[in-house]
């Protein structure tokens, strides 16, 4: 069989469809392009977060970690020294977070704002400034975004510390 022949018999079995199916099967393309061209749309406008700040002792830009996903990370091995030894690697490391706002006390002249993220609780330390004043009292319950560097140190009767915290 030659080629226009080939073509001709694909056309003629096309056209022998039911107009119904035709329609149908013309929905569902119409329907699987403009979601498949919706999906790219929202990947696009909404990627996944990832913070970059620069570091303005170097210059350099540098990329923090959600401080959620270690504590999940380390939550799912099985033995507490496991967890220590993961935790450990990240001492040091640019985090970011979010959660609400559970305590806020003081701490000689500032404050410490403690926050649950992912079921673990982190304490950050504010100076006692006049901003930080007017800020501490409406902090407590809300929910807020916050950066700054991995201690792996605990705060006694609050959470692990979290440096250079900036909400």
């Amino acid at each position: 069989m030659d080629t226009k022949a080939e073509i001709k018999k694909y056309t003629d079995d096309v056209k022998d469809l039911p107009i119904w199916l035709k329609y149908t099967l013309a929905v569902f393309a119409i329907l699987g392009t403009s979601g498949t061209l919706f999906g790219v749309y929202v990947t696009l406008k909404y990627p996944t977060p990832v913070q970059v700040y620069t570091d303005n002792s170097t210059g350099n830009a540098t990329t923090a970690i959600n401080i959620a996903d270690i504590f999940n990370k380390a939550n799912d091995l099985s033995s507490v020294l496991e967890r220590q030894d993961f935790l450990k690697k990240y001492i040091g490391s640019k985090v970011y977070g979010k959660g609400p706002v559970t305590e806020i006390s003081r701490l000689g002249d500032g404050y410490v704002v403690d926050i649950t993220i992912a079921g673990q609780l982190v304490s950050c330390q504010l100076t006692g400034d006049e901003e930080n004043e007017r800020r501490v009292y409406l902090l407590k319950g809300k929910t807020v975004s916050l950066t700054g560097t991995f201690t792996f140190s605990n705060i006694f009767g609050h959470g692990l510390d979290i440096d250079n915290c900036i909400f």
